[in-house]
């Protein structure tokens, strides 16, 4: 998915980073009946029902909205998520071939909840959807301040988060690893797919700890107000979150085990 007319490096990233998920998520998921094609359209979704979505596999679609194009969806896109949950959506339409391949809503979220790896994939997935469409709005409405978010990158050494900082902000570590550090202390470890800054989000005080890269690192930020929204219709992210920090108390537990003999 892009822009039309726009070149951004950060926009190509997080479509990037978009169809990569979408290969992981729907690897080992059954299609929803035979691949669909098309000499042309003027709207996908029209006549598919409701409660089906599509993964583009050749041709491009012009996403219109008022009759004004917003985006181009391409290959490896998927389309019709926002409609599947009655959220209204653009029209596709493509004057060339299309193909597309069906899943059924449900089974694709009984295939998410399968697994901790497709949870975490798929919550990556949906913050990074909606980093893309922020930035798809900040750029129509130039007059506003851009939040910062999407895609960052840093350095080993660098520091991502801060101690005692207010907390505006979640992060997915996409790539690499970096230290948790209090006081000086380290206290615990990212790894690639976790997510880290939320305890501050939903506590509403500061940062508790100083997050540290430990090699060059892909940093995904999602403004706190997206994150809180993204919990509200997927409840699946808390529970995973919830699972993490069980894990982090445990190693914790260890550490202070170690300490003590």
């Amino acid at each position: 998915m892009y822009l039309p007319d726009v070149d951004d490096p950060q926009l190509h990233h997080l479509a990037d980073q978009m169809r990569a998920l979408t290969d992981d998520i729907l690897k080992d998921l059954p299609p929803d009946g035979e691949t669909i094609r098309l000499d042309r359209t003027s709207d996908l979704l029209a006549s598919q029902p409701p409660a089906r979505l599509f993964r583009i596999t050749s041709g491009q679609l012009s996403m219109l909205h008022d009759g004004k194009t917003i985006a181009v969806v391409e290959a490896g896109d998927l389309v019709g998520l926002a409609r599947c949950f009655q959220i209204p959506d653009g029209v596709l339409q493509s004057e060339d071939p299309v193909e597309a391949i069906p899943y059924q809503r449900e089974a694709l979220l009984r295939h998410v909840a399968s697994s901790t790896a497709l949870q975490r994939n798929w919550t990556c997935y949906l913050l990074s959807a909606s980093a893309f469409y922020r930035s798809c709005l900040a750029r129509l409405v130039p007059t506003q301040a851009k939040p910062a978010m999407g895609f960052l990158d840093f350095e080993a050494g660098e520091i991502i988060i801060r101690e005692d900082e207010d907390a505006d902000c979640v992060y997915t570590l996409l790539e690499g690893s970096a230290d948790a550090i209090r006081r000086g202390v380290k206290v615990g470890e990212i790894r690639a797919q976790e997510i880290f800054g939320a305890m501050a989000v939903f506590t509403g005080q500061k940062r508790s700890a100083t997050v540290k890269a430990t090699s060059d690192c892909s940093v995904l930020a999602v403004r706190k107000e997206d994150f809180l929204d993204l919990v509200v219709h997927q409840p699946q992210v808390c529970v995973n979150l919830i699972e993490e920090m069980a894990d982090k108390i445990k190693d914790l537990n260890t550490q202070l085990l170690e300490l003590q003999t």
